[in-house]
């Protein structure tokens, strides 16, 4: 078994038990919470992930570029410096909305948003040191500890405010303990170097960093579309929405996530783009055998969410069936897009996915004003589809990707990263 063979096992494995540990304990959070609840709490998730997002600048996948442990020290020590800066202009704006809406939760929101900063910075260090065996325990903790705080705190708070808590704190108590790791046990100095933040953002056009529009789009999107489902079709909609989102994701983030990081520490050592080719195209053919086994799963699903989840949450099983597709095309477009985006074609994916998203959120918010919720979001992916179908082919034809062009490649001189950008 070849040493990536071995790590992506080890990574899965980890994301899987998060992701199963997640599921299992999704039924007892439902008897607590509402739909309703369900549906504002995710909400607002979603925002401080997204200030997670803004707070890093994506900086932090450059840590696995760092040659030395001097340098990816300073690094992180700037990260957590502007993330400070960050957390307190992104405080002042919550606490002007707590005074204008009396909701004081929305403190807790940048709090929070450092919180998950710093969790993933910590990952990227660990990686950068292929420790994946410590990044699968911790991705598990990580799991066990939001989703047990929520239920603890459904006993005391069983609204959107205990969700939004129990994310915090499950949060917190895992990162900052892993934080003090990294200072006492692996004696990381927290020193800040402006010019090596600098230099970060402006060398290497192919770091992961470089493609924060892209993820400030799709995790924009999320936000965007349960903004208009709130607004047009209320929070009880929402609440299912999000449980058959959260179900369909699960083969995504275990594809998605553990593959991600494995292939920035492969592409940060190999710099064979022909290999890199092979390596996510072995990767797509892997998406579409889950993607098929998860359509299939999705098809029996409905059926197991009454007794499992309970009989006010049986609408998502239908919700789950509707949404099916878009995540099918997610596990093949993500692949696709990696590969777009490694031969420096981040323009194009950035205008196909604002494109997409723009249509399919205007049709949502027409359609919520004539149809039922089941109508609206079967125009909703009906839109989506069509234009990353539209993109897979036409990428496809265009780049000729066929199982042949390895053992093509493997005669011809390899040429540098740098040649082809």
């Amino acid at each position: 078994m070849s040493s990536l063979t071995r790590h992506i096992l080890t990574l899965s494995s980890g994301t899987a038990m998060a992701s199963i540990l997640t599921l299992a304990m999704t039924p007892i959070l439902t008897r607590f919470y509402s739909p309703e609840a369900f549906g504002k709490g995710e909400m607002l998730n979603l925002l401080s992930a997204l200030m997670a997002l803004l707070l890093s600048l994506r900086l932090d996948a450059a840590l696995i570029f760092k040659r030395t442990e001097e340098e990816a020290s300073r690094l992180f020590s700037g990260i957590l410096t502007l993330g400070c800066f960050g957390t307190c202009f992104f405080l002042i704006l919550a606490g002007i909305s707590a005074l204008n809406s009396d909701k004081s939760i929305y403190l807790i929101l940048p709090l929070s948003a450092f919180s998950i900063m710093t969790y993933e910075s910590l990952i990227w260090l660990l990686n950068r040191n292929s420790e994946y065996k410590f990044i699968a325990q911790t991705k598990i903790l990580f799991a066990l500890s939001i989703n047990g705080m929520k239920i603890l705190l459904a006993l005391f708070l069983n609204d959107e405010r205990g969700l939004v808590l129990g994310a915090f704190t499950g949060q917190a108590l895992v990162t900052l303990p892993l934080l003090f790791y990294f200072i006492q046990r692996r004696n990381l100095k927290l020193r800040i170097d402006p010019r090596l933040i600098i230099s970060s953002i402006t060398e290497n056009k192919d770091l992961p960093q470089k493609n924060l529009p892209i993820l400030l789009v799709n995790q924009g999107k999320d936000l965007l579309l349960n903004a208009v489902i709130l607004k047009t079709m209320g929070p009880g909609v929402l609440g299912m929405v999000v449980l058959a989102l959260k179900l369909l994701k699960t083969p995504v983030i275990f594809l998605g996530n553990s593959i991600s990081n494995i292939i920035y520490r492969k592409l940060s050592e190999d710099e064979s783009v022909d290999e890199q080719k092979a390596t996510y195209l072995y990767f797509f053919y892997v998406s579409l055998i889950i993607a098929g086994c998860f359509i299939a799963g999705s098809i029996l699903a409905p059926y197991a969410i009454r007794p499992l989840f309970g009989e006010r949450w049986e609408a998502a099983g239908t919700y789950i069936r509707i949404l099916a597709p878009v995540y099918f095309l997610t596990l093949v477009y993500s692949t696709i897009e990696k590969v777009a985006i490694l031969t420096c074609q981040q323009g194009f994916v950035l205008a196909t996915n604002i494109f997409t998203e723009l249509l399919s959120l205007a049709t949502l918010w027409l359609a919520a004003k004539h149809f039922g919720p089941v109508e609206t979001l079967i125009c909703y992916v009906g839109v989506w589809v069509v234009p990353k179908i539209g993109f897979i082919l036409f990428f496809i034809s265009k780049r000729k990707i066929s199982l042949a062009s390895n053992e093509s490649n493997q005669s011809q001189e390899k040429p540098s990263r740098k040649e082809v950008n």
